[in-house]
């Protein structure tokens, strides 16, 4: 099975993005420290929104990783999403990974932990990695991770998550096929 497809007909501009995402002082936080977790925080995105189907976007989050950190190997609690690059450096990668045991993510928000289908995968094989540079349908239901740990900066994503309906893979794949 696939672990992304590049949405090649997806416009944005990185500028635009992280103004947006500067105007964030709220982070979610996924992972037990913070220099290997995930900060998460809901965002607005009309430019990119608007390209997409109908009825097909139930959010919109920036998503960053700290600069010299590292997001473990896990799996999300969604199957699918469109990825988007708003500041990533260029040793920065998306990695895939396969096998591996599989444990819970705790995750905190405004200084509460709440339950996820997410899971961190252990003992995992790495098997591809990428830089991000194009908008991108991503298989978050697959062990992925990202290294930013060569990066002098935060990296951060747009990461647009799909309606129940489209929550799946091939049912993504096949709404989204005119943007590819």
């Amino acid at each position: 099975m696939n672990r992304y497809l590049e949405l090649n007909k997806i416009t944005f501009s990185r500028e635009s993005l992280l103004e947006e995402y500067n105007k964030i002082t709220d982070f979610a936080f996924y992972g037990k420290v913070k220099k290997t977790g995930l900060h998460a925080a809901y965002g607005v995105a009309d430019d990119v929104v608007a390209q997409l189907p109908d009825g097909v976007v139930e959010n919109v989050k920036f998503l960053k990783t700290l600069a010299g950190g590292i997001v473990h190997t896990h799996t999300d609690s969604r199957n699918v999403a469109i990825n988007i690059p708003v500041q990533i450096h260029e040793t920065s990668m998306l990695q895939f990974f396969e096998g591996g045991i599989s444990e819970d993510v705790p995750v905190k928000a405004n200084g509460k932990r709440f339950a996820t289908k997410a899971k961190n995968i252990v003992g995992a094989d790495l098997v591809d990695e990428i830089l991000l540079e194009k908008a991108i349908l991503l298989n978050v239901g697959m062990p992925h991770g990202v290294d930013n740990t060569s990066s002098p900066y935060d990296r951060v994503i747009l990461s647009i998550s799909l309606t129940e309906e489209y929550n799946d893979w091939e049912k993504a794949c096949t709404v989204l096929s005119t943007l590819m």
